[in-house]
Protein backbone atom coordinates (compact mmCIF):
# COMPACT_ATOMS: atom_id res chain seq x y z
CA UNK A 1 0.00 0.00 0.00
CA UNK A 2 1.14 3.19 -0.86
CA UNK A 3 2.10 5.72 1.82
CA UNK A 4 2.08 9.55 1.44
CA UNK A 5 3.06 10.49 5.03
CA UNK A 6 6.01 10.65 7.19
CA UNK A 7 5.26 9.34 10.63
CA UNK A 8 9.01 10.58 11.70
CA UNK A 9 9.46 14.34 9.74
CA UNK A 10 6.34 15.90 10.93
CA UNK A 11 6.34 19.30 13.21
CA UNK A 12 4.17 18.16 16.10
CA UNK A 13 1.88 20.88 17.89
CA UNK A 14 -1.08 18.60 19.38
CA UNK A 15 -2.31 17.90 22.51
CA UNK A 16 -1.46 14.85 24.87
CA UNK A 17 -3.31 11.27 24.64
CA UNK A 18 -2.99 8.59 26.59
CA UNK A 19 -4.46 5.10 26.40
CA UNK A 20 -6.24 3.14 28.76
CA UNK A 21 -6.20 -0.83 28.92
CA UNK A 22 -7.94 -2.53 31.53
CA UNK A 23 -6.91 -0.85 34.88
CA UNK A 24 -3.69 0.97 33.15
CA UNK A 25 -3.21 3.76 31.97
CA UNK A 26 -0.54 4.55 28.97
CA UNK A 27 0.81 7.96 28.11
CA UNK A 28 1.65 8.59 24.17
CA UNK A 29 3.94 10.96 23.95
CA UNK A 30 3.46 13.50 20.86
CA UNK A 31 5.56 12.84 17.62
CA UNK A 32 6.40 9.69 19.45
CA UNK A 33 5.30 6.40 17.76
CA UNK A 34 3.63 4.50 20.79
CA UNK A 35 3.37 0.36 19.43
CA UNK A 36 1.02 -1.96 20.57
CA UNK A 37 1.20 -6.05 20.92
CA UNK A 38 1.83 -9.34 22.26
CA UNK A 39 5.87 -8.90 21.87
CA UNK A 40 7.54 -7.55 25.14
CA UNK A 41 9.47 -4.94 23.45
CA UNK A 42 6.26 -3.16 22.94
CA UNK A 43 4.78 0.17 24.48
CA UNK A 44 1.99 -1.67 25.42
CA UNK A 45 1.74 -5.57 25.86
CA UNK A 46 -0.81 -7.33 25.54
CA UNK A 47 -1.12 -10.86 26.50
CA UNK A 48 -3.93 -12.17 24.67
CA UNK A 49 -3.64 -14.90 22.08
CA UNK A 50 -6.22 -12.41 19.46
CA UNK A 51 -3.40 -9.69 19.59
CA UNK A 52 -0.17 -9.69 16.99
CA UNK A 53 3.09 -9.99 18.36
CA UNK A 54 3.91 -6.27 16.82
CA UNK A 55 -0.46 -5.79 16.37
CA UNK A 56 -0.51 -2.11 15.60
CA UNK A 57 1.12 1.62 16.42
CA UNK A 58 0.22 5.20 17.02
CA UNK A 59 2.05 7.24 14.58
CA UNK A 60 1.44 11.29 14.44
CA UNK A 61 1.00 13.29 11.22
CA UNK A 62 0.48 16.61 11.20
CA UNK A 63 0.06 16.77 15.03
CA UNK A 64 -2.98 14.30 14.76
CA UNK A 65 -2.29 10.77 16.70
CA UNK A 66 -3.22 7.50 13.98
CA UNK A 67 -3.62 3.98 14.60
CA UNK A 68 -1.93 2.39 11.87
CA UNK A 69 -2.39 -1.34 11.87
CA UNK A 70 0.79 -2.99 10.83
CA UNK A 71 -0.88 -6.20 9.65
CA UNK A 72 -2.31 -7.84 12.16
CA UNK A 73 -3.78 -11.53 12.03
CA UNK A 74 -7.33 -9.93 13.48
CA UNK A 75 -7.06 -6.27 12.79
CA UNK A 76 -7.60 -2.68 14.49
CA UNK A 77 -9.98 -0.65 14.78
CA UNK A 78 -11.34 2.84 15.96
CA UNK A 79 -15.29 3.34 17.07
CA UNK A 80 -16.07 -0.05 15.08
CA UNK A 81 -14.47 0.63 11.93
CA UNK A 82 -11.69 -1.22 10.68
CA UNK A 83 -8.76 0.70 10.40
CA UNK A 84 -7.41 -0.12 6.55
CA UNK A 85 -5.27 2.81 6.36
CA UNK A 86 -4.22 5.29 9.71
CA UNK A 87 -6.95 6.29 11.38
CA UNK A 88 -7.31 9.36 13.28
CA UNK A 89 -7.81 8.30 17.40
CA UNK A 90 -10.19 11.48 19.13
CA UNK A 91 -10.01 11.70 23.06
CA UNK A 92 -13.08 9.41 23.57
CA UNK A 93 -12.71 7.07 20.86
CA UNK A 94 -12.74 3.36 21.39
CA UNK A 95 -10.29 0.99 19.98
CA UNK A 96 -10.31 -2.68 19.21
CA UNK A 97 -6.79 -4.37 18.48
CA UNK A 98 -7.54 -8.07 18.17
CA UNK A 99 -10.20 -9.27 21.19
CA UNK A 100 -8.59 -6.36 23.44
CA UNK A 101 -10.99 -3.32 23.76
CA UNK A 102 -8.67 0.02 24.42
CA UNK A 103 -10.08 3.73 25.31
CA UNK A 104 -8.00 6.83 24.38
CA UNK A 105 -8.48 9.79 26.96
CA UNK A 106 -7.48 12.87 26.65
CA UNK A 107 -3.01 13.06 27.95
CA UNK A 108 -1.80 14.62 31.26
CA UNK A 109 -0.99 18.29 30.60
CA UNK A 110 2.93 18.17 31.26
CA UNK A 111 3.36 14.18 30.38
CA UNK A 112 5.89 13.20 28.49
CA UNK A 113 7.64 15.62 25.92
CA UNK A 114 6.83 15.90 22.39
CA UNK A 115 9.71 14.85 20.04
CA UNK A 116 11.48 17.51 17.59
CA UNK A 117 10.74 17.27 14.13
CA UNK A 118 13.10 17.27 11.26
CA UNK A 119 13.86 20.79 10.77
CA UNK A 120 13.82 21.90 7.04
CA UNK A 121 16.89 22.76 4.99
CA UNK A 122 17.26 26.50 5.36
CA UNK A 123 18.62 27.14 1.93
CA UNK A 124 22.64 27.90 3.29
CA UNK A 125 25.26 25.34 2.44
CA UNK A 126 25.08 23.35 5.67
CA UNK A 127 22.92 20.70 6.14
CA UNK A 128 20.63 21.09 9.26
CA UNK A 129 21.39 19.02 12.48
CA UNK A 130 19.26 18.11 14.87
CA UNK A 131 19.46 16.25 18.30
CA UNK A 132 16.87 15.16 21.11
CA UNK A 133 18.83 13.79 24.25
CA UNK A 134 16.03 11.37 25.18
CA UNK A 135 15.57 8.24 23.70
CA UNK A 136 12.34 7.18 21.26
CA UNK A 137 13.21 3.93 21.30
CA UNK A 138 15.27 1.62 23.93
CA UNK A 139 15.76 -1.45 25.06
CA UNK A 140 17.65 -5.50 24.79
CA UNK A 141 17.04 -8.22 22.66
CA UNK A 142 18.45 -12.30 22.95
CA UNK A 143 17.42 -13.36 19.56
CA UNK A 144 18.33 -11.85 16.07
CA UNK A 145 14.70 -11.42 15.07
CA UNK A 146 14.16 -8.70 17.85
CA UNK A 147 16.75 -6.88 16.52
CA UNK A 148 16.04 -6.95 13.30
CA UNK A 149 12.20 -6.12 13.85
CA UNK A 150 13.53 -2.68 15.39
CA UNK A 151 15.60 -1.94 12.22
CA UNK A 152 12.49 -2.78 9.72
CA UNK A 153 10.06 -0.63 11.96
CA UNK A 154 12.58 2.18 11.79
CA UNK A 155 12.76 1.79 8.03
CA UNK A 156 8.71 1.33 7.54
CA UNK A 157 8.13 4.45 9.63
CA UNK A 158 10.73 6.27 7.63
CA UNK A 159 12.78 7.72 10.47
CA UNK A 160 15.57 9.91 10.92
CA UNK A 161 18.08 9.46 13.38
CA UNK A 162 20.60 7.20 14.97
CA UNK A 163 20.51 3.49 16.15
CA UNK A 164 23.24 2.93 19.44
CA UNK A 165 23.99 -0.69 20.26
CA UNK A 166 25.71 -2.32 22.14
CA UNK A 167 26.96 -5.78 20.88
CA UNK A 168 29.43 -7.03 23.41
CA UNK A 169 32.58 -5.69 23.61
CA UNK A 170 32.10 -3.51 19.87
CA UNK A 171 30.02 -0.41 19.84
CA UNK A 172 27.90 0.04 17.08
CA UNK A 173 26.17 2.51 15.20
CA UNK A 174 23.00 2.82 12.26
CA UNK A 175 22.28 6.43 11.42
CA UNK A 176 18.44 6.52 8.96
CA UNK A 177 17.51 9.42 6.78
CA UNK A 178 13.92 8.88 6.08
CA UNK A 179 13.78 5.26 6.94
CA UNK A 180 16.87 3.98 4.84
CA UNK A 181 20.50 3.80 6.18
CA UNK A 182 22.94 6.41 5.30
CA UNK A 183 26.05 5.16 7.04
CA UNK A 184 26.80 2.38 9.52
CA UNK A 185 29.76 1.65 11.85
CA UNK A 186 30.39 -1.13 14.34
CA UNK A 187 34.28 -1.36 15.95
CA UNK A 188 36.86 -0.13 13.12
CA UNK A 189 34.57 -1.35 10.49
CA UNK A 190 32.37 0.91 8.60
CA UNK A 191 29.62 0.85 5.74
CA UNK A 192 28.02 -2.40 4.32
CA UNK A 193 30.55 -4.34 6.26
CA UNK A 194 29.05 -2.98 9.57
CA UNK A 195 25.66 -3.27 8.84
CA UNK A 196 26.23 -6.97 7.61
CA UNK A 197 28.05 -7.39 11.57
CA UNK A 198 24.70 -5.76 13.16
CA UNK A 199 22.36 -7.58 11.25
CA UNK A 200 24.44 -10.78 12.30
CA UNK A 201 23.97 -9.89 15.92
CA UNK A 202 21.91 -11.83 18.45
CA UNK A 203 22.31 -10.39 21.99
CA UNK A 204 22.68 -6.46 22.85
CA UNK A 205 21.12 -3.60 23.43
CA UNK A 206 19.85 -0.86 21.91
CA UNK A 207 18.50 2.97 21.79
CA UNK A 208 17.49 5.24 19.57
CA UNK A 209 17.23 9.28 19.12
CA UNK A 210 16.53 11.56 16.79
CA UNK A 211 19.62 12.70 16.29
CA UNK A 212 21.51 13.12 12.37
CA UNK A 213 24.71 14.14 11.46
CA UNK A 214 25.18 14.29 8.04
CA UNK A 215 28.50 12.55 7.16
CA UNK A 216 30.23 11.91 3.99
CA UNK A 217 30.14 8.40 1.85
CA UNK A 218 26.79 7.82 3.01
CA UNK A 219 25.16 4.70 2.51
CA UNK A 220 21.31 4.07 0.46
CA UNK A 221 20.42 1.14 1.28
CA UNK A 222 16.90 -0.44 2.63
CA UNK A 223 16.84 -3.08 5.33
CA UNK A 224 13.86 -4.81 3.77
CA UNK A 225 15.01 -4.86 0.49
CA UNK A 226 18.38 -6.22 1.82
CA UNK A 227 17.18 -8.85 3.88
CA UNK A 228 14.70 -10.31 0.95
CA UNK A 229 17.62 -10.62 -1.60
CA UNK A 230 20.15 -12.40 1.11
CA UNK A 231 22.10 -9.25 2.28
CA UNK A 232 25.25 -11.01 3.34
CA UNK A 233 25.90 -13.05 0.10
CA UNK A 234 25.13 -9.29 -1.76
CA UNK A 235 27.45 -7.47 0.43
CA UNK A 236 30.63 -9.95 -0.09
CA UNK A 237 29.60 -9.80 -3.86
CA UNK A 238 30.61 -6.06 -3.31
CA UNK A 239 33.55 -6.59 -1.50
CA UNK A 240 34.63 -8.81 -3.98
CA UNK A 241 34.65 -12.07 -1.90
CA UNK A 242 33.68 -15.32 -2.96
CA UNK A 243 30.61 -16.84 -2.36
CA UNK A 244 29.90 -20.13 -0.80
CA UNK A 245 33.41 -20.87 -0.96
CA UNK A 246 33.23 -20.10 -4.56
Amino acid sequence: MARGWSAGSQRVTAVPLAIRAGGGRHEVAPGATFRIGRHPTNDLVLDERSVSRFHAQIVWVDGRPLLQDLVSTNGSFVDGARAVVPTAVEPGAVLRVGDVTLHAEPGEPGGPAPRPALLDDDGDEAVTVFADRDAEREGVFVCNATLQRVLLDLEWEERTGTLELRLGMAPARVVFCLGRVVTAAHGELSGLEALERVLRATLGGYRFEARFEPTDGSLDVSIREHLRRGFWDVTRRLRGRPVNGR
